[in-house]
């Protein structure tokens, strides 16, 4: 005898394993329980469809959104999260002191670093455009960070 198992409401027959006999269970349109002597590869399709059931009734509870989205709800879940001011503030300021330190850089370190970050260039694309070596493009590049790091703790500090 078989665990009962979870089945769908659609699911109009049951499968029973007695012995080494299977069976399928199920009433006609007139109310009758009807048992049917099955095979073993018969038995074994129904109990791989009752798996593959269960499987997508798990799906549907977990994964499927059951309640009735209103408009006010579709418009939370699609407006980017408020900042308070404080955080707004704070940003403002960080990207403030950030285009200062950038300002300051030297022209080439301010062009190199521009191109690298801002426009996405590569260190290759970025040498070609100088006319120089990939080398002094990587180093013109991390001396520039240093600077932007010093001046933005500087900056904190005071």
């Amino acid at each position: 005898m078989r665990n009962n198992r979870r089945k769908s409401k659609d699911n109009p027959y049951l499968i029973e394993q007695i012995g080494k006999e299977y069976f399928v269970k199920f009433k006609n349109t007139i109310g009758e329980e009807i048992v049917m002597p099955i095979s073993y590869e018969i038995f074994n399709s129904f109990d791989k469809f009752e798996l593959e059931d269960i499987s997508q009734m798990h799906k549907f509870e977990r994964h499927i959104e059951h309640s009735i989205i209103y408009e006010e709800k579709l418009y939370c879940r699609g407006v980017r999260k408020e900042q308070s001011i404080l955080d707004y503030l704070i940003n403002k300021e960080l990207i403030e002191d950030l285009y200062q330190a950038i300002h300051k850089l030297s022209v080439v370190q301010k062009r190199r670093l521009i191109l690298y970050y801002f426009y996405d260039k590569t260190l290759e694309q970025i040498s070609k455009i100088e006319s120089c070596s990939i080398h002094s493009v990587f180093v013109s590049i991390n001396r520039s960070i240093d600077k932007i790091k010093k001046f933005l703790i500087y900056s904190v500090k005071n």
